[in-house]
């Protein structure tokens, strides 16, 4: 009986020590050759100045310092690596079926000030060997990038090359030599719930990308553009803030990308962009803004960068939704040389900041075939501190455009109009330009109904509605007392009634201009 306990107490410590023998054999070979079709799980934590990497079965995989300790754990790929908290100074290359994730207090440093801190293999092999690879599902969550000190071109916090399938998640990145994020060539890659500050350059740069979405970030002091998305399509960016930085959004050469939601404000420039990069180059078409505010644009006062809520050049068939503008140095809306532009249920206001009567609410330059639809724009100040000059106005070529909206209560007048193909609309106006063989006008607004005259005066001068291209219109005047009325001056903004005999008390006349 006492053998047979010995026995079997000696069969068990074996078959431990076996177990443990395993254990430590496959985290060695999984570690060195990826084995396991789910991925090897490491655990990577500093003791003082040494970091250890832990396989799942507890077994010390590899150890020294962190840049050199980590990459060997992700020299093969097919690994999900957690980083406790703690600070190391790497510059990591991940590669296939990557996943690295911290934990609040995990903060990675650049080691190389000259590179970047976490980049795809495909970055890696383009600067070194000038060759390209593809990568795909990488994962990278929460956790910090503290780039401070970083130096040089082509220096970013995350960097990927040629990637697909991939996200990063709850990280937040600052002070990077240049881009905090940068995607080049990537598809189906998603950023979500980021905290970017002091890049560089911009924030996010998403350059000849494909269906990449940028979501629910904070985005503060980009020394250059918030977002750019640059050549790319189908990008979508949703409930994003970006604060203080030269541009909130820039798009160039893109199509079919869309921006919903969020804040723009404080922008050194336009608070948002669209673009063609240079000639040559895709016009940005189908382009969806919808439901974001901008606010305080324009603050650099640098034509470099623009001083306009939004700006869109050179582009066709985009589309301005549920927007609010306030408060840019310049236009609240600049649309140049655009076609087929829509521009529905949005307001413009309080524009034109610092530079009374020079910027208006909408400014269209040589755009045609557009639509101003159900829109606001207006100064909400008393008269003398408006500065938004015009609520809407064309300009160059513009033509057979429809205007519909609420332009009242700004510094100088409604809207004013080129071209002989436009139709404007509100409440109590109806304006037509029918073609060039007659020119003909129908006026519902440009009138004024028992306006007072001052008693004693021998002439009032009246302010447009709506200003006129030019003073070649008629003027009916009915006053309510028995006098001669003459026409005094007329201009493109207001004209003068002189009175032969002069106004008794509760004087009023009725007038209409008609061409």
């Amino acid at each position: 009986m006492k053998f047979s306990r010995k026995l079997e107490g000696l069969i068990v410590a074996i078959l431990c020590l076996i177990s443990a023998l395993v254990g430590l054999y496959v985290g060695y070979t999984s570690a060195t050759s990826g084995v396991y079709p789910a991925g090897v799980t490491y655990t990577v934590y500093k003791e003082g100045d040494v970091c250890f990497v832990k396989n799942a079965y507890g077994a010390i995989v590899y150890s020294g310092d962190p840049n050199t300790t980590i990459n060997n754990a992700l020299s093969r790929g097919n690994c999900h690596i957690f980083i406790k908290a703690g600070t190391y100074d790497v510059n990591l290359v991940v590669k296939n079926n990557t996943k690295i994730e911290g934990e609040y207090g995990t903060i990675l440093r650049p080691k190389d000030k000259t590179m970047t801190v976490i980049m795809s293999e495909g970055a890696y092999n383009w600067i070194k060997y000038g060759t390209e690879k593809n990568n795909e599902k990488i994962e990278i969550r929460n956790l910090e990038i503290d780039g401070s000190g970083q130096t040089g071109s082509y220096v970013y916090g995350i960097w990927f090359f040629n990637v697909t399938q991939s996200v990063i998640e709850n990280v937040r990145i600052k002070s990077t030599a240049w881009e905090n994020i940068y995607l080049w060539q990537c598809e189906r890659v998603f950023l979500r719930n980021l905290y970017l500050e002091k890049a560089g350059r911009e924030a996010i740069a998403i350059y000849f990308s494909t269906e990449v979405s940028v979501a629910n970030s904070y985005i503060i002091d980009a020394n250059w553009q918030g977002i750019c998305i640059d050549n790319s399509n189908r990008v979508s960016c949703s409930n994003n803030m970006i604060r203080n930085s030269k541009s909130g959004y820039v798009l160039t050469s893109s199509i079919h990308c869309s921006i919903t939601g969020g804040t723009i404000f404080n922008s050194g420039g336009d608070g948002l962009l669209i673009t063609t990069t240079y000639e040559g180059y895709p016009q940005p078409h189908h382009n969806v803004i919808t439901g974001i505010t901008i606010l305080e644009s324009g603050l650099l006062k640098d034509p470099q960068w623009g001083i306009n809520g939004i700006t869109l050049r050179y582009g066709y068939s985009n589309i301005v939704s549920g927007v609010t503008v306030l408060r840019s140095r310049g236009h609240g809306l600049h649309a140049w040389n655009e076609s087929h532009l829509i521009v529905e249920a949005s307001s413009f206001m309080d524009n034109s900041i610092e530079y009374a009567g020079t910027y208006n609410g909408i400014q269209l330059d040589n755009t045609w075939n557009s639509m101003l639809i159900n829109v606001v724009a207006y100064d909400t100040r008393p008269q003398q501190d408006k500065t938004q000059k015009y609520g809407a106005a064309t300009g160059g070529t513009s033509d057979y455009n429809i205007i519909i909206g609420m332009f009242d209560g700004n510094r100088n007048a409604e809207i004013a109009l080129v071209g002989t193909h436009n139709v404007y609309i509100k409440s109590d106006h109806f304006l037509m330009d029918f073609g060039t063989i007659d020119c003909t006008r129908i006026k519902v607004a440009q009138k004024g109904i028992n306006v007072p005259v001052s008693q004693g005066a021998t002439s009032i001068t009246i302010t447009l509605p709506i200003a006129e291209p030019d003073a070649n219109y008629g003027v009916l005047v009915m006053p309510n007392w028995s006098t001669t009325v003459y026409i005094v001056t007329k201009t493109t903004t207001s004209f003068t009634v002189g009175f032969g005999t002069s106004a008794p008390s509760n004087a009023k006349i009725d007038w209409f201009l008609y061409r």
